[in-house]
């Protein structure tokens, strides 16, 4: 349903409260990567930091949020903020499958 909405203009802004509040509700039964990816990359979501990760997570509604869609994100520029804080809250929720090379320089230059 968000998906079809999104495609055809009739969301403007897709924020964590417009999620929050549709997945409380059941109508997004999955907001995977490929998803998450297509509203990014059209500015659907503002903002997608920990506070909404480990709520579409708790929810159930990312079933998925692995290595690839973190670095994906990021190196996009999609998460302002993704710190030790997030990074091992993903991790202990078995999210992130490998952090390797790739991530650590990028983690280590944003502090």
């Amino acid at each position: 349903m968000v998906s079809y909405l999104v495609c055809n203009g009739q969301i403007s802004t897709l924020a964590y409260y417009v999620v929050a509040y549709i997945a409380c509700h059941g109508q997004t039964p999955t907001l995977d990567y490929h998803m998450v990816s297509y509203l990014e990359s059209n500015r659907r979501i503002p903002t997608l930091d920990y506070h909404m990760v480990s709520y579409l997570e708790s929810n159930g509604q990312i079933p998925t949020l692995d290595y690839h869609m973190v670095s994906y994100l990021a190196s996009n520029g999609q998460i302002p903020n993704l710190d030790y804080h997030m990074v091992s809250y993903l991790e202990s929720n078995g999210r992130i499958l490998t952090l390797d090379y790739h991530m650590v320089p990028y983690l280590a230059s944003n502090g």
